[in-house]
């Protein structure tokens, strides 16, 4: 029935028939092909926009649809019966000005960790897009405020793990036991970061030192 309807109401187009029924393309889609069943909300609002019922779609119809496209009752996009359509809100407008004063004061700020850009923009109730529409510099600098220390304190990060790589060579190579990455792995906060580019450069090198062929 489904494939009926498509090729009557919309000249075999699914992707016109879904839109006049507002649903979702690859729904109808499924629908037709057979692999998905539709659910009874959808079936109803599928039902209502094509002016029938439920019953007439699924039973009635089905046993006496006509084998030839000629035999088959017209319909029209015409038949559709329109749906109420939840009203939009109303836009709100862009205040330019206001919008640079409140980018601007968040730079000045210099808040700690940096915000996002994002974050910005849901504090300010605009949309991220809107905001680098039409301020795009602004909001520039505040990403790149916010990556640089992202940037920084990844570094940071790394150079504490590393210290912790070699504190933790040297401990075992004390013990007279070989710093292998397995056991430093267990002596450091993030066990994973011994897998990490940095540490296994920083723990050769301790080997190095310590005079541990590698």
């Amino acid at each position: 029935m489904v494939a009926v309807y498509v090729e009557e109401v919309a000249g075999g187009n699914a992707t016109r028939f879904a839109r006049e029924l507002g649903i979702n393309m690859h729904t109808v889609a499924q629908w037709r092909w057979g692999t998905t069943l539709p659910s009874l909300e959808l079936l109803l609002q599928a039902c209502y926009r094509l002016g029938i019922t439920p019953w007439r779609f699924l039973a009635d119809e089905l046993g006496r649809v006509p084998r030839s496209a000629a035999e088959r009752p017209r319909l029209t996009v015409a038949n559709l019966v329109d749906v109420p359509r939840r009203p939009r809100s109303p836009r709100r407008a862009f205040d330019i000005a206001q919008m640079r004063s409140a980018l601007e004061a968040v730079l000045a700020r210099d808040e700690q960790p940096p915000p996002p850009m994002r974050q910005v923009a849901k504090r300010l109730g605009r949309g991220h897009a809107e905001l680098i529409h039409y301020l795009p510099e602004l909001c520039h600098a505040i990403s790149a405020r916010y990556l640089a220390d992202r940037h920084q304190k990844g570094a940071e990060k790394r150079q504490r793990l590393c210290a912790e790589v070699r504190q933790a060579a040297l401990q075992l190579h004390n013990q007279g036991i070989y710093p292998s990455a397995c056991r430093i792995a267990s002596l450091i906060s993030q066990p994973g970061f011994v897998r990490n580019p940095v540490a296994i450069a920083e723990r050769r090198e301790v080997l190095r030192e310590l005079g541990w062929r590698t």
